[in-house]
C-alpha cells in the first residue's frame, strides 16, 4: 500500500488545507489539549491525502537474480 505522490496537486492540497479545521477558526481550537490537537492534525491530514492523493495496492513482481 503507498500513495502515488505525483498525482498530488499540490495547489488543490493546499487550498482545501487552507479551508479545513486546522487553518480556519483558531479560537475553536484554544480549549482542546495536545493530545486533542495531534488527533485533530493526524485525522485531517490522513482525511485531505485520502481525497487527493489516495493509498493504492501495488504489486511488485520479483526480478530474477543476474548471477
Amino acid at each position: 500500500m503507498r500513495r502515488v505522490w505525483r498525482h498530488l496537486s499540490s495547489d488543490a492540497f493546499a487550498s482545501h488545507l487552507a479551508a479545513s479545521v486546522l487553518c480556519g477558526n483558531l479560537t475553536a481550537l484554544e480549549d482542546k489539549s495536545m493530545d486533542d490537537l495531534a488527533e485533530l492534525y493526524g485525522s485531517e491530514l490522513t482525511r485531505l491525502l485520502d481525497q487527493h492523493c489516495p493509498v493504492v495496492k501495488v504489486r511488485h513482481k520479483a526480478k530474477q537474480s543476474t548471477s
